[in-house]
């Protein structure tokens, strides 16, 4: 794995119309297969709903909306990131679910702010779809890691019955 190289965020003060610019080839991040790997990729969200964030309106459909937003958005990146660290396989696959059922919730607040027409459809476009595809990933790797879970349990049972740890006793007379 190379080095990670990361440029910080843009200054507190930009336009609005420069807020959720933020583009992933802005950085350098580790890849995974020539991809982004997770991790960086919902940390890199993360600081693109930041971004988007300082830019809905002031008024409290923008601060409630934004708040929101920015509980879910940010809570991506803290629950993969925190899975990586997960003291078993059903700690890891429990805090992916939760950091997709928060991408869910980061999705539906963007659809919000794109209906709402309180930023530009065309500066949303971006973060709409790199929400989806951060949720396709995230199902995916739950997905896989349940399924390993679960031909692992089929292997063992398969075993435990060749050696006739499963068999059942015959009642005695």
């Amino acid at each position: 794995m190379g080095r990670e190289t990361r440029r910080a965020l843009p200054k507190v003060g930009l336009q609005p119309e420069q807020c959720a610019e933020v583009r992933p080839e802005s950085r350098k991040y580790r890849l995974v297969g020539g991809q982004l790997g997770i991790v960086d990729r919902s940390a890199e969200f993360a600081d693109r709903i930041i971004q988007l964030c300082l830019a809905l309106p002031n008024n409290s459909v923008g601060w409630e909306i934004g708040r929101q937003l920015v509980r879910a958005g940010t809570s991506i990146g803290a629950n993969v990131e925190e899975a990586q660290a997960g003291e078993s396989k059903a700690d890891f696959i429990h805090k992916m679910r939760i950091a997709r059922k928060e991408c869910r919730e980061a999705r539906f607040f963007l659809r919000r702010i794109a209906n709402g027409k309180l930023i530009p459809q065309r500066r949303l476009e971006s973060l709409l779809d790199e929400v989806e595809q951060i949720l396709l990933i995230l199902t995916t790797i739950i997905l896989r890691a349940t399924e390993r879970d679960v031909a692992v349990a089929h292997r063992n049972k398969k075993h435990e019955q060749s050696r006739g740890v499963f068999q059942t006793p015959v009642a005695s007379e």
